[in-house]
């Protein structure tokens, strides 16, 4: 924080409410109502509280968050703080092993003290965007993925239409960089973010690729083998997948469980396509090693299947990186 707006908060005036146990509850309640949707990122977020907790208090609001007894878990920690202490959120605002209470986690309210923050922030330096930034990813990954669909239904054999996805999809990235361009202030780093925008466009680049390779070897590739198709179909699921991932980037927190439960499955689908690529490129060698073999014909297939495992690639990459902004946040 700039220490001139340090300084302008240490300043200013110091409300002090005070409220019985449960208004507090219910005001800490409805302040986190995500915690209550995800009880396994919750459980995640309580295992950093153990050193300074202990164990057994920790396998205690374990069993209260998955029995739903909320009102419980909130209660014990606010309870047994006390209301001159500013530890209230501190069950929920756990962000590190090293740093287990949010400075920001007073009585009034976590979320409603950041929100007023940031407003302080943005009036120096302008918006975050970060609301724009996740719509403008969510776009792209939309035409990735209609894109995707079309490549496998036309076998490829559609550059015209295949170059006008990679067009839309390239307009949005520059609007996305330039958007972050324009931002002092993000929910996520900047350099991830637009290493994250610059991933799915190389997702739509490299279909591109595919059908302008098809395109110049349409002598020998004329027909699809089911290799290729399956490797489309994985593309297809991996995208899919990744839309998921993207759209987790417009809620009020990033689930580390949930997003690293989606990266994995992306992962496991990548690994599934190197296998099956190496596996035909074997094929190819046998087939293209017989005397009078087209090395032309050898080269085109080989090139084919790079090309279309590099798709897969791409998928992963953007998985991987959301995961990584995930960890982060977190």
């Amino acid at each position: 924080m700039p220490e001139s707006l340090l300084v302008c908060v240490r300043a200013s005036d110091c409300i002090a409410i005070e409220m019985p146990t449960s208004a507090r509850i219910e005001l800490l309640l409805a302040d986190y109502p995500q915690h209550q949707q995800d009880v396994a990122g919750l459980c995640e977020r309580l295992d950093h509280l153990r050193e300074i907790r202990g164990h057994e208090t920790i396998n205690r609001w374990h069993a209260l968050a998955r029995n739903g007894q909320w009102h419980a878990l909130v209660g014990e920690p606010t309870v047994k703080r006390g209301a001159d202490q500013f530890e209230d959120c501190a069950l929920w605002e756990a962000p590190t092993k090293e740093s287990p209470v949010c400075c920001l986690g007073c009585t009034v309210g976590g979320n409603a003290m950041l929100k007023s923050m940031q407003g302080a922030l943005a009036s120096f330096f302008g918006s975050a965007h970060n609301e724009k930034y996740a719509e403008l990813l969510k776009q792209v990954s939309v035409v990735a993925i209609a894109c995707a669909r079309h490549l496998k239904e036309t076998r490829a054999q559609d550059l015209k239409s295949i170059i006008d996805f990679e067009h839309q999809a390239d307009r949005l990235n520059d609007e996305a960089h330039e958007l972050l361009d324009n931002s002092f202030i993000m929910r996520f780093d900047i350099p991830d973010a637009m290493k994250l925008a610059d991933d799915l466009d190389d997702a739509v680049d490299s279909m591109r690729k595919v059908a302008l390779h098809v395109d110049g070897y349409k002598k020998f590739l004329a027909t699809m083998p089911p290799e290729a198709i399956e490797l489309m179909d994985m593309t297809i699921e991996m995208l899919v997948r990744v839309d998921q991932l993207v759209g987790m980037l417009g809620e009020a927190r990033l689930s580390l469980a949930r997003v690293r439960e989606v990266a994995n499955t992306v992962d496991d689908l990548e690994g599934k396509a190197d296998r099956l690529v190496a596996a035909y490129e074997r094929k190819l060698v046998d087939q293209y090693s017989e005397p009078g073999a087209s090395s032309l014909g050898f080269i085109a297939w080989h090139q084919l299947f790079h090309l279309l495992e590099q798709m897969t690639d791409d998928a992963n990459h953007c998985a991987k990186m959301i995961l990584s902004m995930a960890r982060k946040e977190a």
